[in-house]
């Protein structure tokens, strides 16, 4: 029930942001998808319960950009992450979900920049049992082109004494 509830909410969340692309007029005449960015890349489990499942796993993440400045020089958006591991051991797979605030570290310079950012939000595990904590997200990345980006993140979650989600990930990114 818990798997059908996320999945619905997540297609509701891209539906609700595909309706207000929608509204939106210009005159470029092709529409191509902004606001959003993909990252791909491996995690690596910091506590024994990760590490016990697997001990590298892939991590796939996407967030929407609101195109609001909410704070002045912050930039604001919904990341939505899918942690799973790469062997046969069975469970294993977290989705954070946060919201989240970048922010500047460096201007750019010859077309790199860093960036710092931090969010919060709820953790839907499936390690050993379903259910769903509190976590944090943050770290921070390289913007290596207009388009390109690469992140170092953080992942760290509540939970009880039987585990949490503690976890580090490279990802190499692209903006649209």
């Amino acid at each position: 029930m818990k798997k059908i509830l996320f999945a619905s909410a997540i297609a509701a969340a891209f539906g609700m942001s595909a309706i207000a692309s929608a509204q939106y007029q210009n005159s470029l005449g092709k529409v191509y998808p902004n606001n959003f960015d993909f990252r791909a890349g491996g995690v690596f489990g910091l506590d024994t319960t990760m590490r016990n499942i697997s001990n590298f796993w892939f991590g796939l993440g996407a967030d929407y950009i609101f195109p609001t400045q909410y704070l002045n020089g912050i930039t604001t958006y919904v990341s939505f992450d899918w942690l799973t591991h790469t062997t046969n051991t069975g469970g294993g797979n977290v989705f954070p979900v946060c919201l989240d605030f970048r922010f500047p570290l460096s201007n750019r310079v010859q077309g790199y920049s860093t960036y710092g950012f931090i969010g919060a939000g709820a953790f839907f595990d499936n390690i050993y049992t379903s259910k769903t904590v509190l976590g944090l997200r943050g770290g921070i990345g390289v913007t290596l082109g207009p388009n390109i980006f690469t992140e170092a993140t953080l992942y760290l979650s509540s939970g009880d004494q039987s585990y949490h989600t503690n976890a580090l990930g490279i990802y190499l990114g692209y903006k649209f």
